[in-house]
């Protein structure tokens, strides 16, 4: 049995043994809460769920689950919470009785899944009622097209900047390549992940036009994914989520949460734009991207700072993370 893994590390720039840890311990927290889950049912329902002490024991093992494990398991959480025994228990059974296991990463379109965990992930994915967020799947001419686009970057990347490469596919072991319904949403994304679907990653193949974009929209969402690993134990801030304040990446005003993720992710961004630019591998239009990206993500980062001054409330966690960011910035700013 693992013992508690305790994260002290909140340098700002990727570290791929913590990020490892961050990984391992949402396993850990997982199976916690698992066994949780397993001794009330069988104290309150007088039922046991055959094959979930196996699966406590695979995750405690050190294995890797997809996404859509996690998934099932808030599913199946909420179901019991809301006392729909039935509903839980379905999900349980989906969760035991289909693969689980992953080995290194996935990158698919979202009709590869199966047509179960489509729908599973678009609900996951949509749960801010003031921001729907409506993913489907690639048309069929064009996906293949955005799948090679992120496989090219991807392979860039452990080229330019092996340290990001390493901590984002310790963190993340699905990408899915999605567009936005425009049938049903007024604005359209650059990417997103979801803390109820730990280790997948969702690009818009439509919005990454070459392996810059893609590179800079990988810095992006797996940062926010490396957030979500943080804070298991602890708030980034206190602030209400009913304050709302002007975004640095949304149009519309967001909680302080979502501005502390906007500006921790943009710090990010520039790091990987200038790690690019120094690797001295990019041709002159790709440096061209890259130091527009550069100079957006800069002013961004400080207005969106200015805000988080101002308003947040920052816990002991949200400030050592953020020190960082800020220290590297500061280097650039006029």
């Amino acid at each position: 049995m693992h013992t508690p893994v305790k994260i002290t590390d909140f340098s700002f720039e990727p570290n791929v043994e913590r990020a490892r840890l961050l990984n391992l311990r949402m396993h850990l927290e997982l199976a916690k809460s698992l066994e949780h889950l397993d001794s009330a049912i069988k104290r309150d329902l007088n039922k046991e769920i055959l094959g979930l002490g196996s699966l406590i024991e695979d995750l405690r093992s050190g294995h890797r689950l997809s996404p859509r494990a996690f998934g099932l398991y808030y599913e199946a959480a909420s179901g019991l919470i809301d006392e729909d025994i039935k509903e839980a228990f379905d999900q349980f059974n989906i969760l035991l009785n289909q693969k689980n296991l992953l080995r290194g990463l996935e990158v698919l379109t979202l009709n590869e899944l199966d047509i179960k965990d489509i729908g599973l992930y678009q609900k996951l994915m949509n749960t801010d009622p003031e921001a729907p967020f409506y993913i489907i799947s690639p048309p069929e001419d064009v996906a293949q097209d955005y799948l090679l686009r992120f496989k090219n970057a991807h392979s860039r990347l452990k080229k330019t900047i092996p340290s990001l490469a390493n901590e984002f596919e310790s963190i993340v072991n699905q990408v899915v390549l999605v567009i936005g319904d425009k049938s049903k949403m007024s604005y359209d994304f650059a990417g997103g992940s979801c803390y109820m679907l730990w280790g997948a990653l969702f690009i818009n193949g439509a919005l990454h036009k070459n392996d810059i974009e893609m590179i800079h929209g990988i810095a992006h969402e797996s940062a926010h994914s490396l957030l979500f690993g943080f804070t298991i134990d602890e708030l980034l801030v206190t602030n209400s989520d009913e304050e709302k304040y002007s975004s640095p990446l949304r149009d519309d005003p967001r909680p302080m949460d979502g501005i502390y993720h906007s500006v921790f992710v943009l710090a990010r961004m520039h790091w990987a734009m200038t790690q690019l630019i120094n690797s001295n591998m990019l041709n002159k239009d790709e440096e061209e991207i890259a130091k527009n990206f550069q100079s957006t993500d800069l002013d961004s980062f400080f207005n969106g700072y200015e805000a988080l001054k101002k308003h947040g409330q920052l816990t002991n966690l949200g400030k050592a993370l953020m020190d960082g960011a800020y220290q590297y910035m500061v280097t650039f700013k006029n």
